[in-house]
C-alpha cells in the first residue's frame, strides 16, 4: 500500500517493495516498513528532495497509505504501553 500510494503521489519510477531482515526492523511490536523515497546520488532525484513540495508530498503518500491500511483492517486491538 506504502509503494503505490508514494508512487502515485510523487510520479517517480517504482522500484517495488524488498524485503529483508533489517536491523532497524527485527523485533517491531507493530507493523513497519522503511521508506526509500529517492536517491541522492542520482541528480534528477536530488533536485527533487530539495524542494519542500516533493517533501510534503513524500508525507501525503505515507499518510494517505497508513489511512488505507485502517481503513482495510481496522484499528489495533493492542492496548498502548503508556496510558
Amino acid at each position: 500500500m506504502i509503494q503505490r500510494e508514494m508512487s502515485k503521489t510523487l510520479g517517480i519510477r517504482n522500484r517495488g517493495v524488498k524485503q529483508t531482515g533489517l536491523r532497524v526492523l527485527r523485533g517491531l511490536a507493530m507493523p513497519g516498513v522503511l521508506v526509500e523515497t529517492a536517491f541522492l546520488s542520482n541528480p534528477k532525484e536530488e533536485k527533487l528532495l530539495l524542494g519542500a513540495e516533493f517533501r510534503e508530498k513524500i508525507v501525503e503518500g505515507a499518510i494517505e497509505a497508513v489511512r488505507k491500511f485502517q481503513s482495510r483492517y481496522g484499528e489495533t486491538r493492542a492496548k498502548p504501553a503508556i496510558e
